[in-house]
């Protein structure tokens, strides 16, 4: 077993780990959480992770825009995963990532602009198939609520998801 610590929003750190190594099972326990949180995420594009088949249609002039980070975790950890590696997620979230159906409606919500992936970003949703998704309930501590002005306590639980690399192979434009 090998654990790395690493900017999962940098590329150069991405890249710097997977020119040495490849990682079978990446275990996220409430990391993507963490970033859906953050702002999105200021990237070129072209980007310069493109998956093979698509790496001579992405050549233009370069931009820079903006990405939900949730999606540039996604493609980082792609590059990171073999084909058929696994990436389990543990969130608190039962609709966490925006690159999996139901998509979201609009871009401030996640929903990944089709212009983006025109001018040379990948949408993550070609890199992994969603296997499985489950609720774990939490146990409830079996504390009353009498007296305390708790009118209703909600049921609290995580969200496991296991996610399957596919066969797109990524390319890293220089």
């Amino acid at each position: 077993m090998r654990w790395s610590t690493l900017d999962l929003l940098s590329l150069p750190s991405i890249r710097a780990i997977s020119e040495k190594e490849t990682y079978d099972i990446i275990v996220d326990k409430s990391t993507c959480d963490a970033i859906s949180c953050g702002d999105d995420v200021r990237v070129p594009l072209p980007y310069p992770l493109l998956p093979a088949d698509a790496a001579s249609n992405a050549e233009g002039e370069m931009s820079m825009v903006h990405i939900h980070p949730l999606h540039i975790l996604g493609l980082h950890l792609a590059s990171l995963v073999p084909a058929g590696g696994r990436w389990i997620a543990l969130s608190y979230s039962g609709h966490r990532f925006p690159f999996f159906e139901p998509y979201p409606a609009t871009v401030e919500e996640g929903k990944l602009d089709e212009e983006l992936m025109q001018k040379g970003f990948v949408h993550p949703g070609r890199l992994w198939r969603l296997e499985r998704q489950e609720m774990v309930e939490l146990e409830d501590d079996g504390g009353s609520t009498e007296g305390r002005g708790i009118v209703h306590r909600p049921k609290t639980a995580h969200w496991i998801y296991v996610m399957v690399r596919t066969d797109v192979v990524l390319n890293v434009r220089r």
